[in-house]
């Protein structure tokens, strides 16, 4: 995850994905956001098959926004 100057702020450390026994690939994984400050991020998904020599990468701007006020 990076910031708005594109720090990166937040990160998952790559590790290797093993298939379930039906063959299934899958990984879950989280990124706290809690104490960042209200303002723009992006997360970016690197996905790299080695068997296939192959590699995708995404990416999603988002915003935090500012908590809404009592009225």
């Amino acid at each position: 995850m990076r910031d708005a100057a594109g720090t990166i702020i937040k990160q998952l450390e790559p590790r290797a994905i093993t298939p379930a026994p039906d063959g299934a690939l899958s990984r879950f994984g989280g990124l706290s956001m809690k104490g960042l400050p209200a303002g723009e991020y992006e997360l970016t998904l690197t996905v790299v098959d080695e068997a296939a020599s192959r590699t995708i990468q995404l990416r999603e701007p988002f915003a935090i926004l500012p908590p809404a006020r009592a009225q």
